[in-house]
């Protein structure tokens, strides 16, 4: 009982840590104008719904998908290491992202 405690902790830890609840409320929040309840409510309806339905069906199609694509757990951990080292990379020589921005945007980042 002890492991299997030890394991759904573990677990409910990292889920949280994935789908950053804070940082989601605050973009929602932005993204919605004016923030009342009654414009917020089915935002979040739709979000969970598709958070919801997107880790069911990895959950139960997601060793399928991997098999079918012949994608290994180690393969997945090279690749996530690769794109966080090149993101590391970019950030300690300061190079801005090759994302197109406008001049609107460019003058506002500047500015702040």
């Amino acid at each position: 009982m002890q492991a299997y405690i030890s394991i759904l902790s573990h677990d409910i830890i990292a889920l949280i840590t994935i789908l950053n609840p804070i940082a989601a409320a605050s973009i929602m929040v932005t993204m919605v104008s004016p923030p009342t309840s009654e414009n917020i409510r089915p935002v979040a309806l739709k979000a969970t719904l598709t958070v919801i339905i997107a880790s069911l069906v990895t959950l139960y199609t997601g060793q399928l998908i991997f098999k079918l694509f012949g994608i290994s757990v180690l393969s997945l951990k090279v690749i996530g290491g690769i794109i966080l080292m090149l993101i590391a990379i970019n950030m300690a020589y300061g190079q801005p992202s090759k994302a197109r921005h406008t001049k609107e945007e460019q003058d506002e980042a500047e500015e702040k």
